[in-house]
């Protein structure tokens, strides 16, 4: 297939795309499953765990809700230009731009979950 031009030419490109589009549409499952990777010497010797637990939990939602803001600004300004990627196969950049703002806005919301959550269950 090869000498008949390089049908594959595509490939390098998607693979990207796709990787991109897996580690943003997984990162609210992975919040949610508290599967990402944490360093809790800090949190394992303050006596009030659960009360540095909310506010680094809320800290995460502030910073995502700032970047979702950001992201959301660069997408418009993407879709008005209609820049595309710099590829062999060039795709609209607000494709890849709308991925990962769905990935931090459910990120987002899965920290704020985890507060909330938090907080019902200590008052009952």
């Amino acid at each position: 297939m090869r000498s008949v031009g390089y049908p594959t030419s595509w490939a390098n490109d998607y693979v990207g795309y796709g990787l991109l589009a897996s580690i943003f549409l997984a990162f609210p499952r992975v919040t949610r499953d508290k599967g990402h990777v944490a360093i809790t010497f800090l949190l394992d010797n303050v006596p009030n765990r659960m009360f540095f637990k909310n506010i680094f939990n809320v800290i995460s939602v502030l910073v995502l809700a700032a970047t979702v803001v950001i992201g959301a600004q660069v997408f418009t300004s993407q879709i008005e230009t209609g820049v595309q990627t710099v590829s062999a196969t060039p795709i609209q950049k607000y494709w890849l731009t709308g991925f990962l703002l769905i990935g931090l806005v459910f990120g987002a919301a899965e920290f704020l979950l985890q507060v909330l959550k938090k907080n019902t269950s200590q008052h009952g």
